[in-house]
């Protein structure tokens, strides 16, 4: 299905947000004595099912979601979990009771029948029982027989665990940002990981007075009726621009700041894309302070016209409006280029700062050591040129 370990998390998440939860809280465990008993927990207080809704929600493509669902298609929880474990066992409170169901893919190779367990609290993780116990109501998914983890050493498979849910960690503060700020309408929810609170990371820098918005942009999308794409563009600082080193680095997200420009699709308040330019332009180096980000009115075909697919990772322009976005999208570029600093870029103070010739000499002493002779009477003289030398 094309999910990776952070990506099948934010999908069980989904169901979690569905569920009206107020708070989901994350959990890996890998220190048990063995790679193939370590495991993963989503444990969330929403409104729980009893048997016969925990059977729907464990059958593939048995649960039917509303418009302003996150989940789309029924498949998500059980697919992106079963693409990272081999054992899903999934738990709920409702009505005071608790109820368990699990697939396990290795009883499904052996006996070669959609069977699913029927389980009962003695056979959950004590984590799990625990979390259960303490809310009215809720849900637990457990994540068995990782299988990035199951044919490794323990002390491998704590550290390939432990990697993974470091980087899942930054990917969920930046997927549900909206939801963990309560922005744009979206319920806040307290989501930790391994008992740490995640923090929304905000993709356009907002916190920081230097970042513009540009101004939003709403497009009618002829083919789907009153339904409409909003574009809000905003060109965030240059390094100087923010308000500290720790700030700009933060601001760079998950990825390198070249490869974060481009837009940010949501559906539901809930990213599903980011980066890149939808095959409009190229990324570059004097646009990547430039981030947009995209929502649309969310219906069956405006799902299908923004193609959004099962694992809800991909999303695209509708073509009778790419046109129109590009132009706007040429303007904003034009506006981000100018705003790139360049070498003339610099302060009075640096203009006006002198070296000795002593420091000069170091300098040249080096570069001349490093092989790059030629060089050494251009730089000198490029020196002299701008004055930064005293006599």
């Amino acid at each position: 299905m094309g999910y990776d370990f952070s990506q099948a998390i934010a999908d069980v998440v989904d169901n979690s947000i569905d569920a009206g939860s107020s708070r989901i809280d994350i959990a890996s465990y890998s220190d048990e004595g063995s790679a193939d008993s370590a495991y993963l927990l989503v444990m969330d207080n929403g409104a729980g099912m009893n048997q016969d809704r925990l059977h729907i929600a464990m059958t593939l493509g048995g649960t039917n979601s509303s418009a302003g669902a996150l989940g789309k298609f029924g498949m998500g929880m059980k697919t992106a979990s079963l693409s990272q474990c081999d054992r899903l066992v999934v738990c709920s409170k409702f009505s005071g009771q608790i109820h368990g169901l699990a697939w396990d893919m290795d009883a499904l190779e052996k006996t070669n029948k959609w069977d699913m367990e029927v389980l009962d609290e003695d056979s959950l993780p004590l984590p799990a029982t625990e979390f259960l116990t303490s809310v009215r109501a809720g849900t637990v998914v457990v994540w068995r027989k990782i299988k990035s983890v199951r044919k490794l050493n323990e002390k491998n498979a704590v550290q390939v665990l432990d990697k993974e849910a470091l980087h899942a960690r930054r990917y969920l503060e930046m997927i549900f940002h909206r939801y963990l700020s309560g922005e744009q309408g979206a319920r806040k929810i307290a989501m930790t990981f391994n008992g740490k609170k995640l923090v929304p990371w905000d993709p356009y820098c907002r916190d920081q007075k230097n970042t513009r918005n540009l101004g939003d942009v709403a497009f009618r999308v002829p083919e789907a009726g009153k339904s409409s794409v909003v574009v809000r563009p905003f060109l965030l600082p240059s390094q100087d621009g923010f308000s500290s080193s720790e700030a700009f680095n933060l601001g760079g997200g998950i990825r390198k700041w070249n490869d974060m420009q481009g837009f940010y699709f949501y559906r539901n308040n809930r990213m599903v894309d980011y980066a890149g330019w939808n095959w409009m332009r190229a990324k570059d180096e004097k646009t990547k302070f430039l981030r947009v980000a995209i929502d649309y009115d969310v219906n069956e075909t405006m799902d299908s016209l923004m193609k959004i697919n099962v694992a809800k990772q991909t999303a695209s322009i509708p073509p009778s409006i790419r046109e129109d976005i590009k132009e706007h999208l040429s303007k904003w570029a034009v506006l981000a280029r100018k705003a790139y600093p360049t070498t003339r870029d610099v302060s009075e103070r640096d203009k006006s700062k002198k070296y000795s010739l002593l420091q000069v000499e170091k300098l040249l002493q080096h570069v001349a050591t490093s092989g790059e002779k030629p060089i050494v009477s251009s730089l000198f003289s490029k020196l002299r040129k701008t004055q930064h030398i005293t006599e």
